[in-house]
This record gives structure tokens, sequence and C-alpha cells, in this order.
């Protein structure tokens, strides 16, 4: 409906004939108002993709995380820590710090960009409508690899 679709390839195969087809292919929905020209925002776009064909993440926020996904991890969280003998409340907090870095490995907005490991993937976004003065939202992403 707005924004712009970027797309990244990965191992690109050297050929004429079929210059977009590699290993791994991403795609990212930015949304916003700004024009699909801009310059930052297609580089932003760009390198968003080439993180989600680097970092492979499941989902695009914690709330698009399958629920049978989250409450498995949490019961094996949950039973490694009570091997730890530790009090419930101490348990509670192992089980929430392992759901914390859990997200941070598996959910786009949550992860750190790979092109720069001290910003999360929501704050590049963040900055990003800052700078460019309008809102910027991811909406969607896919990721296809080939072979293994």
């Amino acid at each position: 409906d707005g924004g712009i679709i970027s797309t990244y390839v990965h191992n690109k195969i050297c050929s004429t004939s079929y210059p977009d087809i590699g290993k791994i292919v991403s795609m990212v929905h930015l949304d916003t108002s700004i024009p699909s020209s801009n310059a930052t925002l297609q580089k932003l776009g760009h390198e968003i993709a080439m993180h989600i064909a680097a970092a492979n993440p499941v989902a695009l926020d914690i709330a698009s995380l399958d629920e049978d996904l989250i409450e498995k991890e949490k019961a094996i969280f949950s039973e490694q820590a009570l091997k730890s003998g530790k009090t419930d409340a101490v348990i509670e907090k192992m089980v929430e710090g392992k759901m914390k870095k859990l997200y941070s490995e598996i959910v786009l907005l949550e992860q750190q960009f790979a092109l720069d490991s001290k910003v999360k993937i929501s704050d590049l976004v963040k900055k990003a409508s800052t700078d460019l003065e309008s809102e910027i939202s991811i909406k969607n992403f896919v990721r296809f690899a080939s072979g293994k």
C-alpha cells in the first residue's frame, strides 16, 4: 500500500541470464509515506534485507511468534533452571532472561543489526524515522534459502 519493498541476494550466481538468483534471497516491506525514490530509505531497506539474509529471523516481533514455540522454550528453560536448586523467584528471573536472549536471536525487531552490533533493528528503524522526519515501520519480511 505504501513504502518500499527492498531485496537482497546473497551468493549471486555469476550469470547474465540470472542476475537475481542466489543461495539466499530476502525481501522486506518498509511502510512509510517517504517517496520510494529516497536514497536513504532505499539504503535502509537494502541493509535490513541484508540483515535478514544473515540473521535468519523467525518472526517480525515477539507477538508474531508461534505460541507453541514460546511455551516449548519456556518449559525447557524452566526445567533447566529447576535443576539449579534456586528459589521459584530466581528461577522465574532465569527463565525470563533466557527468553529475552531467545527473542534477541530469532525476532527481527529484537536482533542486533548485522552491520552494527551496538544497534537493535527496532532502534535502527526508529532512528531512520527521526532522521527522515517520517514514520517508518517494518510491515513484513521473507527469506528464501536454497540447498542446505
